[in-house]
């Protein structure tokens, strides 16, 4: 039976938890939970259509969020977020929602400065615990050049920093983690990873400022390599060595509105392939997504993505200087066949 209008009121927003951990007895949650229930469906319920102005109202978070089944029937849903930025209901989340076997709802809170806001991260189950790895997290709480990791106690739902050394990925996020055969490493491989913005000029400053441009976030570029976590040391080792690769963004200033629709309308062979490329395309993983391509440019495996609002470009190895920038060039010359802007510009990621 839904929660009474008073009780919506009185528990639809987010709140830390006061202790490590505390259970977050709250009827609506549950709820929400249980019928999986989004902020805009969950006011409509209660005969509200409009956006709140106090906050965004809590829901389970499920984007970026591990899904984690145990041996004994329970199931951990672990942090995770709702939307994106643009979104008044965006909120990235540090609570865990626990399926008992007899299919019963428990929730968990935290102390943000205990368990911070977390999310596109991994959780491995190590015996009798999850080893958490990665945040995208708030722009102003990432660090870079740092790899969150922490350990869920899976008896007390306890959650606890794990202290690392090493060649860690850095500030990594949407990754994969494997546990290896004998139990006592996790290998991380592929994820994006944060680098914080280069520091700004004075003139780029007041220019941007008269502009009204907004302040640079940092990237997030590519994870080349692959890393591996040794739960005994807690120390980081780099298993390979891909400094040899480069990865591109093909772009429009950020005012300009893209026609996606001509973009999803294109042939993508013709639009992310150029012509002289296009009897050398390779297949993708289906993780990787229908709009990619891969192909090979001098023998050096080369994928081009459409995300969002621009291209990125991932060159495998060494591609001599003179033929990478005519395949740049013929990129951005595609997108502007296909899109009809001139604007588009290329940057390297690093």
């Amino acid at each position: 039976m839904p929660p009474s209008l008073a009780t919506f009121h009185e528990q639809r927003h987010r709140r830390f938890g006061r202790s490590n951990p505390e259970r977050m007895r709250l009827e609506l949650w549950e709820w929400i939970v249980r019928e999986r229930l989004y902020p805009v469906k969950l006011r409509k319920h209660y005969g509200l259509d409009v956006y709140p102005d106090d906050g965004p109202d809590w829901c389970a978070g499920d984007l970026g969020q591990p899904r984690v089944e145990l041996p004994d029937g329970r199931i951990l849903r672990v942090a995770g977020e709702y939307e994106d930025y643009y979104d008044p209901d965006f909120c990235i989340y540090n609570h865990v929602i626990v399926q008992t076997p007899d299919d019963a709802i428990e929730i968990y809170g935290y102390p943000r400065e205990v368990f911070p806001p977390t999310d596109f991260h991994t959780a491995t189950l190590v015996d009798d615990r999850l080893i958490l790895i990665g945040n995208l997290g708030y722009p102003d709480e990432r660090r870079p050049c740092m790899t969150p990791v922490f350990s869920l106690d899976l008896n007390t739902y306890r959650i606890d920093p794990v202290a690392t050394l090493g060649d860690a990925p850095g500030w990594i996020s949407s990754h994969s983690a494997t546990l290896d055969p004998g139990g006592s490493a996790i290998t991380v491989t592929g994820g994006r990873v944060w680098l914080a913005p280069q520091p700004r000029g004075i003139l780029e400053r007041t220019v941007n400022l008269l502009r009204r441009n907004p302040a640079p976030q940092g990237i997030l570029k590519r994870s080349f390599d692959d890393f591996r976590l040794d739960l005994t040391r807690g120390r980081w080792e780099r298993l390979t060595d891909r400094s040899d690769w480069r990865e591109f963004v093909i772009e429009v200033p950020w005012r300009v509105r893209v026609p996606f629709d001509k973009i999803f309308d294109s042939n993508l062979d013709e639009t992310l392939v150029p012509s002289r490329f296009r009897g050398a395309i390779v297949p993708l993983p289906d993780e990787e997504g229908v709009l990619s391509r891969r192909f090979l440019a001098e023998g050096v495996p080369v994928q081009t993505s459409w995300e969002c609002d621009d291209v990125q470009i991932l060159v495998e190895g060494p591609l001599p200087n003179d033929a990478l920038a005519q395949l740049l060039e013929d990129l951005r010359q595609n997108l502007i066949a296909v899109t009809g802007l001139n604007s588009w510009s290329v940057k390297e990621l690093r």
